[in-house]
């Protein structure tokens, strides 16, 4: 996956490596042709911030901590694509116009959540002598809560922080410290922006894993709900069904229906267990018959490697019933064969199948196609064995024109009884057939002329 970009008066093509998640940020991992150079682009809350060429990422960054600790998806996962689809990276804007429009539409602590991201490009001091501003004006007004917070951020940020380690253990502040000791559920409401902190890191823990993905769908971030479900389907064997249901749930109630084929499709082909593979099949070919995309699920269900299930069979036979015509050389009978297709499911495959057949290729291929269920005691079947002894019986086209037809065949039919016509000129009831088939195909000159001649015959017989 490529995107292109502005960087000052440079166009460049990147080439997408992976994306990352962290407590409101995405960052997209690129690199220019041959590697020669990586691009960060950085994102908040899916909105677009801009990007920074970077040879060297401190180790006491948040870059590196959203690298290290984030949700990592790769380039060819569709979460990657949702988020880059609709952005046009031109020019990619400054770090100091990017910090005013920040500061402009932001709260103060997370106008430095925001900007710290950044702390590989710029000066940690530049970034802390901000909050200290902040910090001095908070408690001058009699602020001590939002001043406290501010010292938690800083802190969240760069545990080693002298200046915040100092002061937010002043006595001014030990009521807040106690509260900060409560449960991270009670906290949460208290001090969203630094609780979500504390559950990106924790989320290999249960209680804070919920707590995290509650937050999420609450204030609707629901790509990075995608994300999460994603890298839990394959941490706990135990989960995979719950958060397979959370994933597609989610794709349901607020992706397009395309977007959901694509997601559905590509998580097909991961390591899923089984019952979850079977899981993303039904849902992936019900999405594609709501869709009315019926050679889609058609082909989906025809490849598969393993057998199909009995409720396979059936979408099988209904987007059949949808199609006009089918890859014979694509899809072969061992794909009913080797199915838990009961002899019912049987029937209706073959009724729906030797129509197609027949329109499609001589009756000869038909035969062949069909062979593996000649043991089956079908009518259609029996009706195809005979069609294939008299297709070359001259005295016997009348009756092989009349199979046709019974298969919907009236073209294949009218041959049948044309060559009977050349054997038995003054024969009735083929003139007859004649008429109707010609009137059904709407080719009522050679109805009327067939008419005309039976009429005759009629009064010399």
């Amino acid at each position: 996956m490529n995107v292109s970009i502005n960087d000052g008066n440079e166009d460049l093509l990147l080439h997408i490596n992976g994306l990352y998640f962290f407590q409101g940020y995405q960052v997209v991992e690129a690199f220019t042709p041959c590697h020669t150079t990586c691009y960060y682009l950085f994102y908040y809350k899916n909105k677009f911030l801009t990007g920074k060429s970077t040879a060297k990422i401190k180790v006491s960054s948040t870059l590196h901590l959203i690298l290290s600790k984030g949700i990592y998806v790769s380039s060819s996962n569709p979460i990657s694509q949702f988020l880059l689809h609709q952005e046009a990276f031109s020019p990619l804007p400054k770090l100091s116009s990017l910090w005013k429009e920040i500061k402009k539409h932001y709260p103060t602590r997370e106008a430095f959540h925001i900007m710290s991201a950044f702390d590989t490009y710029v000066h940690k001091k530049d970034l802390i002598s901000f909050m200290k501003e902040a910090f001095l004006k908070q408690r001058r007004a009699g602020k001590l809560l939002h001043a406290y917070r501010i010292l938690r951020i800083v802190l969240d940020k760069y545990p080693t922080n002298k200046w915040a380690s100092s002061l937010i253990s002043h006595m001014d502040y030990q009521k807040y410290s106690l509260k900060y000791q409560a449960e991270a559920e009670d906290l949460l409401p208290y001090d969203p922006l630094h609780m979500e902190f504390k559950l990106y890191h924790n989320r290999a823990s249960k209680p804070y894993l919920e707590l995290l993905d509650h937050k999420l769908q609450r204030e609707e971030r629901y790509l990075e709900c995608l994300a999460l479900y994603y890298e839990q389907l394959f941490l706990d064997a135990s989960d995979t069904e719950k958060y397979y249901k959370k994933m597609t749930d989610r794709l349901h109630s607020s992706f397009q229906a395309t977007n959901n084929m694509t997601f559905l499709t590509y998580l097909y082909t991961e390591p899923l267990s089984k019952q979850a593979k079977s899981e993303v099949s039904l849902q992936l070919v019900d999405l594609f018959i709501r869709e009315k995309r019926y050679k889609e699920a058609f082909l989906f269900l025809s490849q598969q490697t393993d057998p199909l299930q009995s409720e396979q069979v059936d979408l099988l036979l209904f987007t059949l019933h949808h199609l006009d015509t089918v890859s014979f050389e694509q899809f072969t009978a061992k794909t009913l064969l080797h199915s838990h297709a009961d002899l019912s499911q049987i029937k209706k495959a073959i009724d729906c199948l030797i129509p197609k057949l027949l329109h499609q290729h001589d009756i000869t291929y038909s035969y062949n196609w069909l062979k593996p269920f000649m043991h089956l005691s079908l009518p259609a079947i029996l009706k195809i064995k005979k069609m294939q002894e008299m297709k070359e019986e001259p005295d016997r086209q009348r009756e092989l024109g009349e199979l046709y037809y019974e298969f919907d065949q009236v073209p294949h039919a009218i041959e049948c009884f044309l060559w009977h016509l050349e054997m038995e000129e003054n024969d009735l009831k083929t003139m007859k057939w004649l008429i109707k088939l010609y009137k059904e195909l709407g080719q009522e000159d050679e109805a009327i002329s067939y008419q005309y001649l039976y009429k005759q015959m009629q009064k010399t017989s």
